[in-house]
């Protein structure tokens, strides 16, 4: 055995006791909160400023969104490690169901940050558009709500009876 493969398994070694500290430590519900909590405001404030044309709110839920995008990729990741590590990978009906709802929120965040990036929504844009974006961010609770549940389920157990 040479240095090199030594020092592979060495890597490795340090790699899966990170990733077993990530489960042992539940970084996945830890990090899934701060989406999860800002995402039904930012919702919320978009719809306040689509039907009260209130301009703040509407920036108020862009930087929301940009903070809910950025979170997003940790959140993938722990969730990932945790599915593979807690319970074997199994690409079971319920773990479909929160990949997909997983998938659809990550679209759906991007879609609107994007959204306001390129046209910004604001009390001057058209009605067709701020009421389409306020629809599209109210059809993005839908895969929240049901990733949430299903993660409910999996960590409280009693919760899913």
């Amino acid at each position: 055995m040479n240095t090199t493969d030594t020092s592979q398994e060495q890597k490795q070694g340090i790699l899966q006791f990170g990733l077993n500290m990530m489960v042992k430590h539940h970084l996945h519900p830890i990090s899934v909160h701060v989406p999860n909590g800002m995402l039904p405001f930012t919702v919320i404030f978009i719809v306040l400023a689509t039907v009260f044309d209130l301009d703040i709110l509407y920036k108020v839920s862009f930087i929301n969104m940009a903070a809910i995008v950025l979170t997003l990729p940790i959140v993938l990741f722990t969730g990932i490690v945790e599915w593979q590590k807690k319970y074997g990978g199994k690409l079971t009906k319920i773990f479909k169901q929160k990949i997909i709802s997983a998938i659809a929120v990550t679209i759906l965040t991007v879609v609107l940050l994007v959204w306001g990036v390129i046209y910004p929504v604001n009390s001057n844009a058209p009605s067709i558009i701020r009421y389409s974006f306020a629809l599209t961010a109210l059809i993005l609770l839908i895969p929240a709500a049901i990733a949430g549940n299903i993660g409910g389920k999996l960590v409280f157990k009693e919760f899913g009876k």
